[in-house]
């Protein structure tokens, strides 16, 4: 009997406190619980603003999660920024706000997709890609198709009246090296 009661409370104990394969401990360190308390607050807190700001009060927002865990805001209107996350409810987390003379995201985001637009039904010879951490869209265009887009492009920029430097035409070339890598 006291041997059965012993393995079971081996094999409970194994399910408190789980081990890698190896033999050590699973248990988070207080130190692993703050990591994933930070990554919890700042993914809440990053949806919250993508739900509450309007796209011309930023023109990127991120949320960094490696060694450290870093929400950044790209202020265009940073009073309304600061007003928006002093009414945030939920559990705090630090919010760098950077100002900068930054394209509107609401406006990068519409670019980005009048230029996807300009794919045919049967081919998707351009990819546009937005980059909130550098308020930019990158807009890759195959090879061959060039000539026949870039003028529909350089007319969807003008009209949408986007900044010098808020996009930029990458050609891909499928047969040569990607200029993006």
């Amino acid at each position: 009997n006291s041997s059965e009661s012993t393995s079971v409370s081996s094999e409970a104990e194994k399910e408190l406190n789980p081990q890698t394969p190896g033999g050590e401990s699973l248990e988070m360190t207080d130190e692993d619980k703050r990591y994933q308390d930070n990554c919890e607050r700042a993914t809440a807190l990053e949806a919250y603003l993508r739900d509450n700001l309007s796209g011309d009060d930023y023109g990127g927002m991120y949320l960094f999660i490696g060694d450290t865990v870093e929400l950044t805001v790209l202020a265009i209107n940073r009073g309304n920024i600061e007003k928006v996350i002093g009414e945030y409810a939920g559990k705090p987390y630090k919010v760098n706000i950077l100002d900068g003379d930054y394209c509107p995201h609401s406006k990068l985001e519409a670019f980005a997709e009048k230029v996807e637009a300009l794919n045919s039904p049967s081919e998707r010879k351009i990819i546009a890609i937005l980059s909130e951490e550098y308020s930019f869209v990158a807009v890759n265009v195959h090879k061959e198709a060039l000539p026949e887009v870039e003028d529909s492009i350089n007319k969807l920029a003008a009209e949408l009246s986007m900044p010098k430097g808020s996009w930029k035409l990458v050609m891909l070339d499928p047969n040569g090296e990607n200029p993006n890598t």
